[in-house]
């Protein structure tokens, strides 16, 4: 399946992370994935270095892995949730830990519970039988996963898919 890259996208990318590799001395191997939000590489130090494209998501999802290391998370229900290992402000850079399932990653849609948007009980409903549709026999662990994040961090998760919320390939 071919990946629709922006192209302003990937060239400021490539530009960061040019940048990223001389103020760090690391160098960028394989594109782990890439969306919407950015692009995750893997270095040589056996990490991911994830590329946000919009500062309000580095700044969310940067502020979720700060919780989860002040608070010492690192698990959700069974699920490791990456480690972090520095954040950069000017290139909007998250690094981090590189997990095998089941992990539970990619925190841009994480909003404190306090402010998170507020939607009706039919966009629910919605959203539910979406979610359960997508995880299949997963959906019952992923409702768990999701509610044990809120409960230990304070910040609700609003976009989950197989990607970002992962099991072992062996389970069904």
């Amino acid at each position: 399946m071919a990946v629709n890259c922006f192209e302003a996208t990937c060239d400021m990318a490539d530009s960061r992370k040019g940048s990223y590799e001389s103020r760090y001395s690391v160098q960028f191997g394989a594109r782990l994935g890439i969306g919407r939000d950015g692009e995750v590489h893997s270095t040589n130090h056996n990490t991911a270095v994830k590329f946000l494209t919009v500062r309000e998501h580095f700044e969310r999802e940067r502020s979720v892995y700060e919780a989860c290391a002040r608070k010492g998370i690192k698990r959700v229900a069974g699920h490791r949730v990456l480690g972090l290992i520095r954040t950069d402000d000017e290139l909007l850079a998250i690094k981090m830990e590189i997990v095998q399932p089941p992990f539970l990653l990619d925190f841009v849609s994480a909003y404190p519970i306090a402010t998170a948007p507020q939607f009706s009980e039919e966009i629910w409903e919605q959203w539910y039988a979406e979610k359960s549709e997508q995880f299949g026999d997963h959906w019952p662990q992923v409702e768990l996963v999701l509610s044990e994040f809120r409960r230990l961090t304070g910040f609700v998760l609003l976009i989950v898919n197989p990607g970002n919320i992962r099991f072992p390939a062996n389970t069904t």
